[in-house]
Formats: structure tokens, sequence, C-alpha cells
């Protein structure tokens, strides 16, 4: 039986647990996750977001990393070939890298801000 872990700290990667149980987690932690299915700019309305990439690919640009501590969790919750990409501003990073695309379905990612340039990976499944 997977276990989830009493506490999550920066650069914490969650392997024992399964995909579904983080979700189910984090639905009761954040209360309203916002579907979406086009491509667009993340913003203060929805910081939880479920993806539906059943038309084509999804593009999704972070605002700037500089308000620290800002969080999106982003999931990709249909079964397609399609992929859903996050994408930092210019300037920014996540985790050092220039995008995070997920390709499965239950795939997702925490990204926090670190109030400079770049998103921090929290996690990722």
């Amino acid at each position: 039986m997977d276990t989830i872990p009493s506490s999550i700290t920066a650069g914490d990667v969650i392997k024992s647990a399964t995909t579904n149980a983080i979700l189910n987690i984090l639905k009761a932690i954040v209360p309203v996750a916002t579907p979406i299915s086009a491509s667009g700019d993340l913003d203060d309305t929805a910081m939880f977001l479920i993806v539906d990439a059943t038309a084509g690919e999804v593009d999704l640009n972070l605002p700037l990393a500089t308000d620290s501590g800002k969080w999106y969790l982003v999931a990709k919750g249909d079964s397609s070939g399609n992929s859903v990409k996050v994408l930092p501003q210019a300037g920014d990073n996540i985790s050092g890298g220039d995008n995070w695309t997920m390709s499965a379905q239950y795939n997702l990612v925490l990204l926090v801000a670190d109030g400079v340039h770049t998103w921090l990976r929290i996690t990722s499944v």
C-alpha cells in the first residue's frame, strides 16, 4: 500500500504515493480545481488547474516568478496523446529548464515562485 509523507519540503519528489492519491489530497486542501482546455496566460484567478488537451496541445504561460511563494498546481486530466506545456516568462525558468511538459493522463506538477527568476518544481508525477 502506498503511503503519504507527513511533510513535504522544497525539492522533495513524492515517489511512494500514487498520482490519484496526491490529486485527492490536493483536492481536499484546495477547494476548487479549475478546468482548462485552451492555451493562455495564468493569473490569480486559478491556481489549481486540471487541463483537458483532447482537442490539441495546451500551452500555459506562467507570470513572472517575482511574487515569492506564488504557486500553481497543473494536472493533465485527459488520456489523449496531446501534451500540456507550462512555460515561464522570458528571463525566468522552471528549476533551470525552459518549460515543463506533461504528456500522460494524471501527470501533474507543483510550481512555486522563488521571488526572483525561478519557478521551483516542488513535485511532479
